[in-house]
């Protein structure tokens, strides 16, 4: 159980790190780079949730009410297995990207 504490501790003094990295390195930028930032990450989030919606229709097809329920549980196998993998990439980086933004540097 003390092996579980010590990461999680290690966990929060990593990611408390590199927030203050991140408000240290916001501070010393003038306005109109934070704009330029801003807007940047923007736009990252507009493109990654275009593409992710596109895999999520990706994976749909080919499902429906009447899918046969014996491929319900099975393995992902090659390219839908990587649209899977993809999807689950972008999500990740949408909420982080989604958290940078909340940050309250660009306010």
């Amino acid at each position: 159980m003390a092996n579980h504490a010590e990461s999680n501790n290690a966990c929060r003094l990593i990611l408390c790190g590199i927030l203050m990295c991140l408000h240290d390195a916001a501070t010393n930028i003038d306005m109109r780079s934070k704009a330029a930032m801003e807007t940047a990450l923007y736009i990252a989030i507009l493109v990654i949730s275009a593409v992710m919606s596109v895999l999520v229709i990706l994976q749909s097809r080919g499902g429906g009410p009447n899918r046969d329920t014996s491929s319900m549980y099975r393995t992902r196998r090659g390219i839908e297995k990587t649209l899977y993998q993809a999807t689950i990439a972008l999500g990740v980086s949408f909420l982080l990207l989604a958290l940078i933004t909340s940050l309250p540097i660009f306010n």
